[in-house]
């Protein structure tokens, strides 16, 4: 049985990106950790994740960049096409021409380098470990799991997803998900680069728009050009239909011909060529159904704090992971900066914190946080009611919107780039 964490470590619940993450941030500041993760081993579930100029800095700062880097295609732009019409509208620039630019590639990378760096870091990973209850007992916190078994520490961390059991069970446990009425579904598919619509240079993703949704093409693989990742993204009002699992699943027998005849009909008469043929070589398909949070909630509550979707959850928008690596960034320098330890002379003591000393470092992560989340969850609905099936008149005023917005905005999509959160007075 894994030895039990110091009474001064801080509980990290949720082995994902967040959670991984925060750990790593937190040894960078002699902060001990230990990550606790419902799921008996490491998650391969999960799409083709893109990373944005701002995002890789965050990574760069976390030590796993370079790592990153071999694994994931550079995408340097995003076009935007118009499907019905076989237009393309404009393009969304992530670093075009500049040493930068964006990296995308499979969730999954990405969780297994962090995962190997906080291990190297000497923080305990512990999987199977369900939460199931949390209290606060004087100056610790105790996290009761479904195994029987229990962990206390200094403070609790729910980084665990946008269904978390620390916000529904101690933070704000009024605050529940709710369906966004968009399911997405992706899967990959193996074509000649040359043969695509899109970036034929070798690198890139378009978005492909219709009257019935959205479809992304993008490359994904740092060595193997031929693979091409490709998510719908759809209106789908029923929830009974999609809520077998929040999380996705994989789908099989007379599921998965249901969901290929689903993207098959909004995608497969586009008048792109390669839009079709990528639609019809995906060989397996996951779907899952979106879930958000609502703008207000609370994040935070005694010695517990919420990070990343836990705290946060918003459709995709393409930020998501850069918001929860700022978000977990963030938490580690204010914990370092109000450790009642940090004024000692020596340097070796545990680091510890009083509730006052907690209340001042999660009021400040609340205030300098809220206003960039807001700002991004609102951008995320936004985009996400335009996945819905509208009209013929509708979509065309949409591509007249879409050229104007594109051309207006010089193509900048990141938002973020010029933020580091490194330089937030703390």
């Amino acid at each position: 049985m894994p030895s039990q964490p110091p009474a001064t470590s801080v509980l990290v619940i949720g082995g994902g990106i967040a959670g991984l993450a925060l750990s790593l941030s937190l040894s960078h500041h002699g902060i001990p950790s230990t990550v606790y993760e419902a799921s008996p081993t490491p998650s391969t579930i999960g799409g083709a994740i893109h990373l944005p100029p701002s995002c890789l800095r965050a990574l760069d700062h976390l030590g796993v960049l370079d790592r990153l880097r071999p694994r994931g295609a550079k995408i340097e732009t995003m076009e935007i096409w118009s499907s019905p019409s076989r237009t393309r509208l404009g393009e969304f620039n992530f670093g075009k021409g500049t040493k930068t630019g964006g990296l995308r590639l499979r969730r999954r990378e990405v969780h297994q380098t962090l995962l190997e760096a906080v291990r190297e870091a000497g923080v305990q990973v512990q999987h199977g470990k369900k939460a199931l209850e949390i209290a606060e007992v004087g100056e610790e916190m105790v996290v009761h799991f479904a195994d029987g078994s229990e962990a206390r520490g200094a403070l609790v961390v729910g980084a665990d997803g946008i269904h978390s059991t620390i916000r529904k069970g101690w933070v704000d446990p009024e605050r529940r998900a709710e369906y966004t009425g968009v399911v997405g579904a992706y899967g990959y598919a193996r074509i000649e680069p040359s043969r695509l619509h899109f970036c034929r240079e070798g690198g890139g993703t378009a978005m492909n728009i219709s009257r019935s949704g959205s479809l992304l093409t993008s490359f994904c693989s740092g060595d193997d050009k031929d693979e091409i990742y490709v998510a719908a993204v759809m209106g789908f009002p029923d929830i009974e239909k999609v809520s077998k699992e929040v999380n996705g699943w994989r789908v099989r027998g007379e599921d998965e011909e249901a969901v290929k005849r689903e993207v098959d009909r909004r995608f497969g008469e586009s008048r792109i060529e390669t839009v079709r043929e990528v639609v019809s070589r995906v060989e397996e398909w996951f779907l899952f159904p979106v879930f958000a949070l609502g703008m207000e909630g609370t994040w935070w509550r005694g010695r517990a704090i919420l990070v990343g979707d836990a705290a946060h959850a918003m459709p995709p928008q393409g930020q998501s992971v850069g918001i929860c690596l700022d978000d977990v960034i963030l938490l580690s320098r204010l914990l370092a900066k109000h450790s009642s330890s940090s004024a000692s002379s020596s340097p070796s003591d545990s680091p510890s914190w009083t509730s006052a000393d907690l209340s001042a470092a999660f009021s400040r992560y609340d205030t300098l946080r809220r206003p960039i989340v807001d700002k991004a969850h609102k951008k995320a609905i936004q985009q996400w009611e335009n996945v819905k099936d509208i009209s013929w008149l509708a979509f065309k005023f949409r591509e007249w919107f879409v050229w104007l917005m594109l051309l207006t905005m010089g193509g900048m999509f990141d938002e973020g780039e010029g933020y580091d959160i490194l330089k937030e007075e703390v």
